[in-house]
């Protein structure tokens, strides 16, 4: 968890919350959903970035693997940041906020454990694939799922991120845009552990 626990990461994390939370004050939604786009653009930018420079340095998969969780973490953490600080002291209430803000957080908690074992592994030189390969059915499960959420919002009239007739339209936005970020980075990372198994 070192890497999402440097100052850099934190204050990234501080940064793109207090962003959204400051366009929600406004009240303007364009501003929020911009501000959600952007913050969704820097987490998929640096976790490919980040795990393209550990590829090319010749990293193990394990390490790779360790910072596709953190990324991961990142955004879902990210997500219950803005869900819990929203609907307590900005928005009208909206009575499921409380259940998505608790599998956000437990399921960024869990990514940064995750994380935390393959850097282990990494550490000490391990060859145990049982550890990549759940990760990989983990990934491919997130992937999934962020495309059935992404189809869902789509073809539901009831959610919106245009507008405000529905108190989860801040929810929708963060949704959809966190749902983009890790649906770049998982589909990367998934990408990339196959390119490493092929050359191995």
């Amino acid at each position: 968890m070192s890497k999402l626990l440097s100052g850099r990461w934190l204050a990234i994390l501080v940064l793109t919350v207090a962003a959204v939370l400051a366009a929600t004050y406004i009240g303007d939604q364009r501003l929020h959903l911009a501000t959600a786009a952007l913050s969704a653009l820097i987490f998929a930018v640096m976790g490919l970035r980040d795990n393209a420079q550990l590829t090319a340095s010749g990293a193990s998969q394990h390490a790779i693997g360790a910072s596709s969780a953190q990324h991961m973490g990142l955004v879902w953490i990210w997500g219950a940041a803005i869900l819990g600080l929203s609907y307590t002291l900005l928005l009208t209430p909206w009575r499921e906020w409380l259940h998505f803000f608790a599998a956000f957080a437990v399921v960024g908690l869990l990514c940064l454990l995750f994380a935390s074992a393959l850097e282990r592994d990494a550490a000490n030189n391990s060859d145990d694939q049982t550890m990549l390969k759940l990760g990989r059915l983990l990934t491919i499960g997130q992937v999934l799922g962020m495309l059935a959420m992404l189809i869902g919002i789509s073809i539901d009239p009831d959610k919106s991120i245009l507008t405000k007739i529905r108190p989860d339209w801040a929810a929708n936005i963060v949704f959809v845009f966190g749902g983009l970020a890790l649906l770049a980075i998982s589909a990367h990372a998934l990408w990339q552990q196959r390119g490493v198994e092929k050359s191995g």
